[in-house]
């Protein structure tokens, strides 16, 4: 999973879809209510939220989608 994919223009709703992490986890890493925050950007929720803290909501976010992630699955070595 490539999370420096995700930019500060995208929503939570966006990123949810696109990473398969239902948006509710990703607002209660943020401790976020969802009310009236879904049409808000990263950036936009930064600015409300966490103004004095640069790109933290980026780093919640990519830390977040990473840490739902599904375990990759081991490849099994080959016996001849």
């Amino acid at each position: 999973t490539d999370v420096e994919l995700i930019r500060d223009w995208m929503t939570v709703p966006f990123v949810s879809r696109m990473y398969h992490v239902p948006d509710e986890i990703i607002f209660e890493a943020l401790e976020i209510s969802p009310k009236n925050n879904r049409d808000k950007s990263l950036m936009d929720l930064n600015q409300e939220y966490y103004s004095k803290a640069d790109g933290l909501v980026l780093g919640i976010v990519k830390a977040t989608i990473l840490a739902h992630q599904p375990p990759s699955t081991p490849v099994s070595p080959v016996i001849p």
